[in-house]
C-alpha cells in the first residue's frame, strides 16, 4: 500500500477493509482513517472493536491500542485504492458499473437480485452519493 508498518506483523489475515466508517467496523478488518469523519468517533470505535490493523496518518499512531497493527501513510486514500487494486487483480471477477443521473440505487438492487440467482454477487452497501474520504 506504500505505507510504513510501525507496529504489528506484516502477515495478519484480514477479511475486509473499512473505508473510514466506524459504524461498520469489525475485528477482522483493516481500518482506513477518514479525514472527513470525527477523529474522536473513529478513535472510540478503534478502541472498542480493535480491528486487525489501521492505516492512519503518522501523527495519530500513538493514540491506538497496542493490539492494533499500525500502518502510517501520508495519503490514506491512496493506500486504500492501492489495496483495492491489488485485491482486484487477484480475483477472477466481472464488474458491473451502473451510472447515470437517476435510478442507480433501484437498478443496482434489480441487477443484484437477478445475478445472485446464478452467481456470487458483492455490491456496494447503501450508496456513495455523499461519499467523501
Amino acid at each position: 500500500m506504500g505505507g510504513t508498518l510501525i507496529r504489528g506483523k506484516a502477515n495478519y489475515r484480514v477479511q475486509s477493509a473499512n473505508l473510514g466508517k466506524p459504524k461498520y467496523l469489525r475485528q477482522n478488518q483493516i481500518y482506513f482513517y477518514s479525514k472527513s469523519r470525527s477523529w474522536d468517533d473513529q478513535l472510540a470505535a478503534l478502541r472498542r472493536i480493535r480491528p486487525v490493523a489501521a492505516v492512519i496518518p503518522h501523527h495519530l499512531a500513538s493514540h491506538l491500542p497496542k493490539e492494533i497493527a499500525v500502518i502510517t501513510h501520508s495519503q490514506v486514500p491512496s493506500a486504500y485504492w492501492r489495496l483495492a487494486l491489488w485485491n482486484f487483480k487477484k480475483l477472477p471477477v466481472h464488474v458491473v458499473a451502473i451510472t447515470g443521473s437517476a435510478g442507480k440505487s433501484t437498478t443496482t438492487e434489480m441487477v443484484d437480485s437477478i445475478l445472485k440467482q446464478s452467481k456470487q454477487v458483492v455490491k456496494t452497501q447503501g450508496n456513495l452519493n455523499t461519499f467523501m474520504f
